[in-house]
């Protein structure tokens, strides 16, 4: 299934697909929704840091919060193709775009390493 362009994921998964805190959430959220990202997936250990994203843009997005990695897998992925097409043609510069970057506009993706 295709990734929704939309939603951005944060958080450390383990190889037992635990999804563990970070740090650094405001300023990833900040990125995020610079880039037109709605729907932001953390770690519920990280709950608490969505006090520190300024109100005026926390009301903009949607924050769901996850403990394992089934749970991202159901809010990132879309139904069908047909749902990606509408997804890309919706970003900014289109499907172009979405070529360019590789990973659509995913941000703060993170494994085992802890890549920021």
């Amino acid at each position: 299934r295709p990734v929704n362009g939309k939603v951005a994921m944060t958080g450390e998964v383990t190889l037992r697909g635990r999804v563990l805190p970070i740090g650094g959430l405001k300023e990833k959220v900040l990125a995020a929704h610079r880039v037109g990202i709605k729907t932001i997936i953390l770690p519920k250990e990280n709950t608490k840091d969505i006090e520190e994203i300024p109100q005026e843009i926390a009301k903009q997005l949607e924050f769901v919060t996850v403990e394992n990695v089934s749970e991202v897998l159901k809010v990132a992925l879309l139904e069908s193709t047909a749902d990606c097409c509408q997804e890309i043609s919706a970003l900014p510069g289109g499907y172009e775009n979405s070529i360019n970057t590789g990973f659509g506009n995913s941000i703060g993706i993170e494994t085992d390493a802890q890549i920021s």
